[in-house]
């Protein structure tokens, strides 16, 4: 009879600090925090030729290069239409200076409510009467959504310290180093199904033009 009065009083009290919790979630607000600002543009991101060099120590998926043996001009035209056939969201295309720039928005990594943006730039130079060279650069930024104090300090107690955890590792805590734009450095941010898929779209409408 004593055990189960015990366990009685104890099951009030974890009840009473669960309620006790929940309230300060709702004092405190249960909106994650978005960590972003506003997004760049395309532009701004590619507004200077310094800014599409590749650091040396960047991954395989922030570049990705084609020669094909066919006249530049042919090539710039397949390229600009291949771009929005690949479902890329085409900002600017300039024939003179070589370069498409263009995005691409999908579901972010970082919250439930995140997106990210890559941001392409197209290269097309000419090599030779017959030869032109095809560079796909990519960066990318995240928004990164956290829960406020009230509703983490909620989470972390009601599943004894996991959700911290899980948040180490989802990136959670590392907000800053996601919101800013970034070449894309890990297949994290991968972009190398879409920019492969470009190049087969390339590939494919230089064929179907008798071009190659």
């Amino acid at each position: 009879m004593f055990e189960i009065k015990i366990r009685q009083q104890l099951t009030g009290v974890v009840s009473k600090v669960f309620i006790a919790l929940f309230a300060l979630v709702l004092f405190s607000g249960c909106s994650p925090i978005n960590q972003l600002v506003r997004f760049d543009t395309v532009g701004q991101v590619y507004s200077s030729d310094q800014l599409l060099k590749v650091p040396d120590d960047a991954s395989r998926n922030a570049i990705k290069s084609v020669t094909y043996s066919v006249p530049y001009a042919d090539v710039f035209r397949v390229v600009d239409v291949s771009a929005t056939q690949a479902l890329f969201d085409v900002d600017s295309s300039n024939e003179d200076e070589g370069k498409i720039l263009a995005t691409r928005e999908t579901k972010g990594l970082l919250g439930e409510d995140s997106i990210q943006i890559f941001f392409h730039a197209i290269v097309v130079e000419e090599k030779g009467p017959r030869e032109t060279k095809v560079t796909v650069l990519s960066k990318v930024q995240s928004s990164c959504y956290k829960f406020s104090g009230g509703t983490r300090t909620f989470y972390a107690i009601s599943t004894f310290g996991l959700s911290e955890l899980l948040t180490a590792i989802g990136g959670e805590l590392n907000c800053d180093d996601h919101i800013k734009v970034h070449w894309v450095n890990s297949d994290r941010y991968s972009t190398r199904k879409e920019v492969n898929q470009l190049f087969t779209i390339i590939r494919n409408n230089l064929i179907a033009r008798g071009l190659m």
